[in-house]
C-alpha cells in the first residue's frame, strides 16, 4: 500500500467515529417469559418487584420469572382488558391499573383484582396516585377519584400529560402547549403557556413533564422534541437532541437518571441529556450490537432503587441498563462503527504517546486512543503491512512496535506511519535454523528486548538488538523450552514461564539462575508440568504464577515457599491466564470462568462473571494491562474489557429477599381458592398452616437483584427438620416431602457471587397440623380411654380376684360341706345298721304279741302304734341306705316294661288312708290309654311316694296327681303332683333338693333326704324332677321320665351309674 492510500484509509477510519458510552442493555422479550413484545408501562413497587404492563396483560417480574396476573380459577377476578397503558402504586400495596377499557384496582396483598366501577370503562392514558386521591387521564380529559369518598370528578379539561412533584402538586399539559398546576386538594394554582402556537396543533402537544431541581421544567413535546421552561422568566428554550430541528422527535417520557442526567424516551430511541454540561447522548437500536436497544420506540422509562433504568419499548420488550454491570466497559466489534476489529484479544501494550496497541488473534492489530476513545485498525494487505492477522507477541519500544504474527517470525512497525519497517521470518542466532513462532516480547528495565519462541526444537528465549537487528540466545535458560511469558521483578530477576518446564529465573548481572517446577499430577510414571501463562510480582514482593490446569501459585518473598490456589481450596477453576494488581492490594486474575478479585491481605476473593457485566467468562492468554491512572484492561475471546477498580470498593445494600411461590403436591397455591391454606399472597406470608396430607410442598424465593440474578446463590434451612443449611447454586426452590406434623421455620438468605451471605433473611413459619387422630384432643381422649381401660382392667381384676377368692372359699366350704355331709352319711349309715337289727327284733316281737293279744283292745292299740312307728323307722333306714347307694353310685336300676297308669293307681290308693286322716282330697287323673314305659318300678315308686307323702304332709285341702299323655315324639312322659300348701320361699326353691335340707318352719317328721333321693333316682332314669309352680297357694312338682331307655330288660337287670 502506498503512503497516500494509507493516509486515505486512516481518514476513513476516523470518519466512522461515533460516541460509544458505557450503556449496556439486558433484554427481556417473549422468549424470556414476557407475555408480549409491546410494553407500554413499567413500575417498581415499594417492595422492589417490577410490574410490567403489556398488550397481553399485567405481569410481575422478580429478576427471574414474569408472573402474569391472571386467575384461571376465578375468571371474574381478572383485568378485563389486556392492554395495560399505565400503572401507579397507592397505599397498602394497591396497584391502580389503567387499561384500554377502564381502571382496575389490584390488591396485591389478597391477590384480588376488581374494576373501579365509578370510573367509566374508557381508554385510560395515565394515572398517578397521591395518597387517597387518584389523578388520571381518560379519553384525553383530566379526572380525579377520591378513594375514601368514592367520588369521581371530571374536570372537563383536555389533558395529555401528568406529573406529581415532591410537594404533591400536580402538573398537567395539554395539546395547546399549556401547563396547569393543582395543589393536593385539586385547587388550580397556576397556568403557563410554555410552547408557542404552531400551525400543526399536534406539535404543541405536551407529552411529558419533569420539573428540575432549579426553577426550570423539562417539557417533552409530541413532534417538537424537548423544551426547557424557565418558571421565573416564563421563557421556553429549545433543547436540540438530534442536532437538527427536532421537528420529527416524538417525546413520550422523561426520567431522571444518574449523575445529573435525564433520559428522554422518544420514537427514535433514548436521548441522555445533561443540563449542566448541555451535552446529549443518543442510544438507538443496532442490530449487530448485542448490548444496544432492541427497539427505538421507547414508551416508558423507570428508574429502580439500585439506579438501574428500565425501558419499555413497543416492539422490543424490556431493556434494562444496570449501573452495577456498567462498571465493566466493553470493547467488541460493531459493524460500521468505530470499534475494535476482532474478538480474540491477545496482547495489550502501551506506547509512549498514551495509546494502547491491541493485538487480536482473529482480526490483526488495533491502536486505541484512550483520550479520544477512538480505534484505528491496521490493514493486512500491501508490502509494508502486517503479514498475518493472528497476533501473539507485542511490544512498543519508542517509535517501534515489535509484532509477532502467527508463524511469521517478528515484524517491526514504525508507529509514526503504521508501516512495517523490518521483517524477521525466523528468530535465532546466525548458526541456528531459527524459529518463526513468537509468543512473547518483553523489554527489561535496562531496555533489553527479550523474545520468547515456541513449538519447535529451536524454541527458547532470545535477546534482540533493535539497532543491529540481530538475535542472541539467552543461555541462562537451558533445554530450549517453549517460552509463554516473560516478566521482571523489582530486584532485576527475569522470570520466564514455559509450556512444560515450569518457571525459569535468572539475574543478568549476577548470573544467578534457577528453575521452579509446579507439577503435581502423575502421568505414565512422570510428573507433568502445567503451562505458565502469567507472572506478576505484587506490592508485597511475592510472585504469582497463573497456570493452565495447575491453579494459581504464590511464591513468597523468601522465594522458597509456595502456596497453591485451585478448586480444592474453593477457587472456581484451575485455569488462569493473566494477573494485575490494582492500587488497593487486590489481585485481578483472568481465568476460564470469569475474573477473580483476590484480596492479597485476607486471601478472600470475588468472582465476577458475564452476569456481572463481563463480555464473557473466558479470557485469553497473556492479555492484561494496567495504565497509569489505575484502569485495568483484560482481553477475552469476545473482546476486551476495561474498568476502574475503585468502582468496586463500595457495595450497595443487599437486595430484598422474598418468598415468591408455594406449591403443594406440585400445584401452585393461591389465595381465595377452594381449600387453599392461605388468605394472602405468598409474598406477604409470615406463616402458613397446612393439613397433614399437605406435607409434600416446595417453596420458591428470589432476591430482587436485577443486575445479576443468574449468579445469586441461596441457602436455606427448615428448622425443626434439618441441622444445617442447604446451598443452592442453580435453582431457587426448596423441596420437602413427607414432612411430619409439627411447627417448622423455613429460613432463606441470598449471596451474590461477588459478596458475602446477606444478613437479611426471609422466614416463613410452617405449621403442619396433625390428623384428627393425632391432635391434642385425640391424645386426651386416648389418655382417657387408656385410663378407663386400666380402670376396667383393675375393676375386672379386682372382680376376678374376688370371684377367685369366692370360688376358693366356695370350694373350701363345699369341701367342708362334703366332709360334713360324708360324716352325716357315715353317721346315719352307721346308726341305720346299728338300729336295723333291733328294729327287726322289735318289729318281730310286736307282730307276735299282736297275734297273741287279740282280746285286749288297749294292748293291741298300743302294739299297733309301736308297729307303725317301727315300720316308719324301717322305711327311714331303708331310705337312708338307698340314698347312700346313690351317693356312692352303687344304686342299680332295672328298666322293665311298666304300665304307669296301673302303677299310679296302686300308689295313689295306698295313700288314700293317709289323706283321709288329714282330711285331704286326693285325686288322680290319667289318660284313657295305658302309658307304657321302661322304668325301675321300685325306684319310680320311691320317687312318687316321696312326692305324694310330701304333698299330703304339707297340703291343706287337696292333692292332685295327673299323668299326662305321653310325648312319644320326644320319648317321655310326665307326672304332676299338685297341692295347695303354703308356698316354698323362693330362696329355698332349689335348696329343697339338697340332702339333709329342711325348712325351719316345716312340720312333720323326716330326715331331709327324701326329695334329694327322688331327684337322684329321676336323674338315674335320665329324667328330671322339678318344682314347676310355686305361686300363690299352689305348689306343683313335675316328674319327667323317658318312655324308653338305652338298656331295657324284660327281667331284672342292674345298671351301674358311671
Amino acid at each position: 500500500m502506498s503512503y497516500p492510500i494509507f493516509l486515505v484509509w486512516l481518514i476513513l477510519q476516523f470518519s466512522v467515529v461515533v460516541c460509544h458510552g458505557q450503556y449496556y442493555f439486558k433484554h427481556y422479550q417473549t422468549q424470556d417469559g414476557l407475555p408480549h413484545h409491546a410494553v407500554r408501562s413499567i413500575l417498581q413497587d415499594s417492595k422492589g418487584f417490577m410490574w410490567v404492563g403489556t398488550r397481553a396483560g399485567l405481569c410481575r417480574f422478580d429478576g427471574y420469572n414474569f408472573k402474569l396476573c391472571e386467575n384461571k380459577n376465578d375468571p371474574f377476578n381478572n383485568i378485563g382488558n389486556n392492554v395495560i397503558n399505565t400503572l401507579t402504586e397507592g397505599k397498602s400495596g394497591i396497584l391502580w391499573v389503567g387499561t384500554g377499557k377502564g381502571m382496575y384496582h389490584y390488591d396485591t396483598v389478597r391477590d384480588l383484582i376488581s374494576p373501579v366501577e365509578l370510573i367509566p370503562r374508557v381508554y385510560i392514558e395515565q394515572v398517578i396516585a397521591n395518597g387517597d386521591e387518584l389523578w388520571f387521564i381518560a379519553n384525553s380529559s383530566l379526572w380525579r377519584y377520591s378513594i375514601k369518598k368514592r367520588k369521581v370528578t371530571n374536570y372537563q379539561m383536555q389533558t395529555t400529560a401528568l406529573f406529581l412533584d415532591s410537594a404533591k402538586n400536580l402538573w398537567t399539559g395539554n395539546k395547546q402547549g399549556e401547563m396547569h398546576i393543582f395543589d393536593s386538594q385539586g385547587t388550580p394554582l397556576k397556568t403557563m403557556k410554555t410552547v408557542n402556537a404552531i400551525k400543526q396543533s399536534n406539535i404543541n402537544t405536551i407529552s411529558a413533564i419533569f420539573p428540575l431541581d432549579d426553577s426550570g421544567v423539562l417539557i417533552g413535546c409530541f413532534g417538537a422534541g424537548l423544551k426547557h421552561y424557565d418558571l421565573d422568566k416564563r421563557t421556553t428554550t429549545k433543547i436540540s437532541l438530534n442536532g437538527k430541528d427536532d421537528s420529527d422527535l416524538f417525546v413520550r417520557d422523561i426520567c431522571k437518571g444518574n449523575n445529573g442526567e435525564y433520559w428522554i424516551a422518544t420514537e427514535s430511541g433514548v436521548y441522555i441529556y445533561n443540563p449542566d454540561t448541555k451535552s446529549c447522548r443518543h442510544l438507538a437500536k443496532r442490530a449487530d450490537d448485542p448490548y444496544a436497544l432492541t427497539d427505538n420506540a421507547v414508551y416508558k422509562i423507570c428508574k429502580d432503587k439500585s439506579g438501574g433504568l428500565w425501558l419499555a419499548t413497543f416492539f422490543g420488550g424490556l431493556n434494562y441498563c444496570s449501573l452495577e454491570n456498567a462498571r465493566f466497559r466493553k470493547f467488541y466489534p460493531i459493524a460500521g462503527q468505530n470499534s475494535i476489529s476482532g474478538y480474540a484479544v491477545r496482547e495489550i501494550v502501551p506506547d509512549h504517546r498514551g495509546n494502547l496497541w491491541i493485538g487480536t488473534e482473529d482480526a490483526g492489530l488495533n491502536k486505541y486512543d484512550t483520550q479520544r476513545q477512538l480505534f484505528m485498525r491496521y490493514p493486512m494487505t500491501g508490502k509494508q503491512a502486517l503479514s498475518y492477522p493472528n497476533i501473539h507477541g507485542l511490544l512498543a519500544a519508542g517509535d517501534h512496535l515489535l509484532v509477532g504474527p502467527f508463524h511469521r517470525g517478528l515484524e517491526i512497525m514504525d508507529i509514526r506511519n503504521g508501516l512495517i519497517a523490518q521483517q524477521h521470518r525466523s528468530v535465532g542466532q546466525p548458526a541456528e535454523s531459527g524459529n518463526d513462532f513468537v509468543l512473547s516480547v518483553f523489554q527489561t528495565s535496562d531496555s533489553t528486548i527479550l523474545v520468547g519462541t515456541a513449538y519447535d526444537e529451536n524454541a527458547g528465549l532470545f535477546s534482540y538488538d533493535l539497532k543491529r537487528k540481530t538475535f542472541d540466545r539467552i543461555n541462562y535458560i537451558p533445554d530450549r523450552p517453549y517460552v509463554l511469558t516473560i516478566r521482571e521483578d523489582r530486584k532485576g530477576y527475569i522470570w520466564v514461564g514455559t509450556m512444560s518446564n515450569g518457571v525459569y529465573y535468572y539475574h543478568p548481572k549476577s548470573g544467578v539462575q534457577g528453575n521452579i517446577r509446579f507439577g503435581s499430577s502423575v502421568k505414565t510414571g512422570r510428573i507433568t508440568e502445567f503451562p505458565v501463562y502469567g507472572i506478576h510480582e505484587d506490592s508485597q514482593g511475592a510472585i504469582w504464577f497463573a497456570t493452565e490446569g495447575g491453579g494459581l501459585i504464590r511464591l513468597a518473598q523468601d522465594r522458597t515457599t509456595t502456596k497453591r490456589y485451585d478448586t480444592s481450596t474453593g477457587f472456581p477453576t484451575n485455569v488462569y491466564f493473566s494477573l494485575l494488581e490494582d492500587d488497593f492490594q487486590h489481585l485481578w486474575i483472568s481465568s476460564l470462568k470469569g475474573l477473580l478479585c483476590l484480596d492479597i491481605k485476607t486471601g478472600t476473593f470475588k468472582n465476577y462473571q458475564q452476569a456481572n457485566g463481563l463480555i464473557t467468562d473466558q479470557f485469553n492468554f497473556s492479555s492484561a494491562y494496567k495504565d497509569r491512572t489505575g484502569i485495568l484492561y483484560f482481553g477475552s475471546v469476545k473482546g476486551m474489557i476495561a474498568f476502574d477498580p475503585k468502582d468496586f470498593l463500595k457495595t450497595g445494600p443487599p437486595p430484598p429477599l422474598f418468598i415468591t411461590g408455594l406449591e403443594i403436591d406440585n400445584k401452585a397455591v393461591h389465595p381465595r381458592v377452594d381449600n387453599s391454606p392461605i388468605k394472602r399472597a405468598v409474598v406477604y406470608l409470615d406463616s402458613i398452616c397446612l393439613d397433614y396430607n399437605q406435607n409434600n410442598f416446595s417453596v420458591e424465593f428470589a432476591a430482587l437483584n436485577y443486575a445479576s440474578p443468574e449468579v445469586t446463590r441461596y441457602e436455606y434451612i427448615l428448622e425443626g427438620l434439618a441441622q444445617k443449611r442447604t446451598i443452592l447454586a442453580s435453582n431457587r426452590k426448596a423441596y420437602f416431602t413427607d414432612i411430619q406434623p409439627g411447627e417448622y421455620i423455613f429460613t432463606v438468605r441470598a449471596k451474590s457471587n461477588t459478596g458475602s451471605w446477606s444478613s437479611i433473611e426471609r422466614r416463613l413459619v410452617i405449621i403442619i397440623n396433625p390428623p384428627f387422630w393425632r391432635t391434642f384432643s385425640a391424645y386426651c381422649l386416648y389418655t382417657l380411654l387408656v385410663l378407663l381401660f386400666l380402670a376396667l382392667i383393675c375393676f375386672y381384676y379386682h372382680r376376678w380376684t374376688l370371684r377367685k377368692n369366692a370360688v376358693k372359699l366356695m370350694r373350701f366350704e363345699r369341701e367342708k360341706e362334703r366332709e360334713i355331709y360324708a360324716a352325716k352319711i357315715e353317721f346315719f349309715t352307721h346308726i341305720t345298721h346299728e338300729i336295723q337289727t333291733p328294729l327287726t327284733l322289735i318289729l318281730g316281737r310286736v307282730q307276735r304279741m299282736l297275734r297273741k293279744f287279740t282280746d285286749s283292745d288297749t294292748v293291741r292299740k298300743n302294739l299297733f302304734q309301736v308297729e307303725k312307728n317301727a315300720l316308719r323307722l324301717t322305711e327311714l333306714t331303708a331310705e337312708l341306705l338307698d340314698f347312700r347307694k346313690t351317693e356312692l353310685h352303687q344304686f342299680g336300676l332295672n328298666f322293665v316294661k311298666t304300665n304307669i297308669v296301673d302303677l299310679l293307681k296302686e300308689l295313689v290308693s295306698s295313700f288314700e288312708q293317709m289323706a283321709d286322716q288329714k282330711n285331704i282330697l286326693l285325686s288322680y287323673t290319667y289318660p284313657k290309654d295305658d302309658v307304657i314305659a321302661f322304668v325301675d318300678r321300685e325306684a319310680t315308686i320311691k320317687i312318687l311316694s316321696n312326692l305324694l307323702s310330701n304333698a299330703i304332709k304339707y297340703g291343706l285341702t287337696y292333692v292332685d296327681v295327673k299323668l299326662a299323655d305321653p310325648d312319644t315324639e320326644n320319648n317321655r312322659f310326665s307326672v304332676r303332683v299338685e297341692n295347695d300348701s303354703r308356698p316354698i320361699p323362693e330362696k329355698f326353691a332349689k335348696k329343697i333338693f339338697e340332702p339333709f335340707f329342711r325348712i325351719d318352719n316345716s312340720s312333720g317328721f323326716g330326715t331331709g333326704i327324701g326329695l334329694s333321693l327322688a331327684k337322684s333316682l329321676s336323674e338315674l332314669h335320665n329324667g328330671t324332677l322339678l318344682l314347676v309352680e310355686n305361686g300363690g297357694k299352689i305348689v306343683v312338682f313335675e316328674l319327667v321320665l323317658p318312655l324308653r331307655q338305652d338298656r331295657e330288660f324284660e327281667l331284672s337287670s342292674w345298671k351301674k351309674i358311671n
